[in-house]
């Protein structure tokens, strides 16, 4: 199974961001966008792993769940993976990222990676909620106007 780890925003944020979503579809209807309930923060990957990993994983989660604070996060960048060229998808960050949120993401990355002999691997971090997938040919220029 596909598995990654992820905070899920609340409510009021994940209606904020589909009101986002409906104000850019006017102008790039070719975009299959993710609805309300789907949208999350990415915070690891891990890939295709077995049931057998799923409660060494939990229990990973468990052990670092304490030891960070809240934080706030403030959502003002759009941007596309992997790039203007050939975008995949759109989505929107924060152009500075909380140390709460660089801490907790470097915990999960070492219990995972080392704890847990997980099949994840480190990559840079690039803290975004994914807003839509594109499917068909969009103009660069139209998205970078957004």
């Amino acid at each position: 199974m596909r598995v990654f780890i992820a905070i899920e925003p609340p409510l009021g944020l994940r209606n904020a961001l589909f009101e986002i979503q409906n104000k850019i579809k006017i102008s790039l209807p070719q975009i299959t966008w993710i609805k309300p309930p789907n949208l999350h923060l990415t915070l690891q990957f891990l890939g295709e792993i077995s049931p057998e990993q799923i409660l060494p994983i939990e229990q990973g989660i468990e052990k670092i769940n304490g030891k960070i604070t809240p934080f706030e996060i403030k959502l003002e960048s759009l941007g596309v993976f992997p790039d203007y060229r050939t975008p995949r998808i759109i989505w929107i960050g924060p152009r500075n990222l909380p140390s709460q949120l660089k801490k907790l993401v470097n915990r999960l990355q070492t219990r995972l990676l080392e704890d847990l002999s997980s099949s994840a691997k480190q990559t840079a971090f690039v803290a975004h909620i994914s807003l839509g997938r594109i499917k068909k040919s969009v103009n660069p220029a139209d998205l970078k106007n957004r």
